[in-house]
């Protein structure tokens, strides 16, 4: 996200950081029109959405092709393999540029399945610290969790398509949020 390498942290002086602090407000002001837009307009955004992982996924068979022709030894198996991701990519980023409610389907199981697993993760973190003092923080939020998992698994379909753009509408807000906050410690 920011151009900061070991060329520019060497010449690090108050324009650079200036520069950097300006890219990081541009940054966040995008980033909060976007996760607004996404909360007020959730099916519009859902397909948009759908559209921009259709495309990720093609430029990322792209370049895995890419890479591969670039990276060859000689190797039978990793390039057909390779050749085999390729194309799924190809064909998940199809599905979803051509039917985005698939898209948007798949992403709610897969937020599903992550809000599960982070349910559990929590619970048994709660589990190996109960004496601690605090702890049972961690259950409750691994409670939630695991009710949130569960509301995008019995959602209807419009319901998953509005959870999803939500999700992301306020994933953008406070990663916003964020970057606007990192950009004012560059003032300093």
């Amino acid at each position: 996200m920011l151009n900061i390498n070991n060329e520019i942290i060497a010449k690090l002086d108050a324009k650079m950081l200036r520069r950097q602090r300006n890219v990081l407000r541009i940054i966040a002001v995008l980033m909060f029109i976007s996760g607004t837009l996404f909360i007020s307009f959730p099916f519009v955004s859902g397909d948009i959405l759908s559209l921009i992982l259709g495309i990720a996924l093609i430029c990322s068979s792209i370049a895995l092709i890419a890479i591969m022709i670039k990276n060859r030894r000689h190797n039978f198996w990793p390039i057909v393999s390779g050749i085999l991701i390729c194309l799924a990519y190809v064909v998940m980023g199809y599905l979803f540029i051509t039917a985005p409610e698939f898209g948007l389907f798949a992403i709610a199981s897969v937020l599903a399945g992550l809000f599960a697993l982070g349910g559990v993760i929590r619970i048994m973190a709660w589990f190996r610290h109960r004496h601690t003092k605090g702890s049972w923080l961690q259950v409750v939020i691994g409670v939630l969790d695991l009710l949130i998992a569960w509301c995008f698994i019995t959602a209807a379909p419009q319901a998953s398509i509005v959870m999803v753009s939500l999700v992301v509408g306020i994933e953008l807000i406070v990663s916003a949020l964020n970057c606007w906050s990192l950009g004012r410690l560059f003032n300093k």
